[in-house]
C-alpha cells in the first residue's frame, strides 16, 4: 500500500494528490522538531553575533542597522510579558521558551492541516509567565537583513 494516491473529483475528473495520514503525521512530527531545532541554532549564534558586535565591540554600523530592522521588523506579537519584540528579544525568547509550538491551520479544499507561519513560545521570568508569537519568515528576512549588513560593513571595512 502506498502512502500517497490519486482520486478524482467527479464531476469535472480532475486528479487530486491526496496523502495517507500516517504519511502526514510523520512529516509533521519531524518538520516541528526540524523547524525547532534550526530556529535554536539561529537564535544562539545570532545572539552571539550581537554580544558580540552591539555589546563588546559596541560597532556603531552594526548598531544602526540592528535598530533600523527593529524599528521596520515586525516579528511577531507580544501576548503576555514586556519588552519591544526586537530580533534580539525574538532570539532570548527561542532561547529560554519552556514550550514552543508551530501554529497550524485547515486547508478549505482537502481539510489538510498545515504550519501557517507563526510559532508559539511560553516561558516564565521570575515566575511572571510570558507568550509571544513569532513570524517565522519576517524573522527570518530580519536574520538575512543583518547578515547582509554584516557582510557589507566588513567589505567596507567597517567591522
Amino acid at each position: 500500500m502506498h502512502d500517497w494516491q490519486y482520486a478524482y473529483d467527479s464531476p469535472a475528473e480532475t486528479p487530486v494528490y491526496t496523502v495517507a495520514p500516517n504519511l502526514l503525521g510523520e512529516h509533521r512530527r519531524t518538520a516541528e522538531k526540524s523547524l525547532i531545532r534550526e530556529l535554536l541554532a539561529i537564535a544562539v549564534e545570532l545572539r552571539t553575533l550581537d554580544d558580540i558586535y552591539a555589546n563588546l565591540l559596541k560597532n556603531k554600523g552594526y548598531l544602526s542597522v540592528r535598530s533600523k530592522l527593529d524599528r521596520k521588523g515586525e516579528f511577531g506579537v507580544l501576548y503576555r510579558g514586556t519588552g519591544k519584540l526586537s530580533l534580539r528579544y525574538c532570539c532570548n525568547k527561542l532561547i529560554h521558551a519552556a514550550d514552543i509550538r508551530p501554529v497550524y491551520d485547515k486547508s478549505d479544499d482537502n481539510e489538510i492541516w498545515f504550519m501557517q507561519g507563526d510559532i508559539e513560545l511560553t516561558g516564565f521570568v521570575n515566575k511572571s509567565e510570558w507568550m509571544i508569537s513569532i513570524d517565522v519568515m519576517n524573522f527570518l528576512e530580519g536574520v538575512m537583513d543583518i547578515c547582509g549588513a554584516l557582510e557589507k560593513l566588513e567589505e567596507e571595512g567597517l567591522l
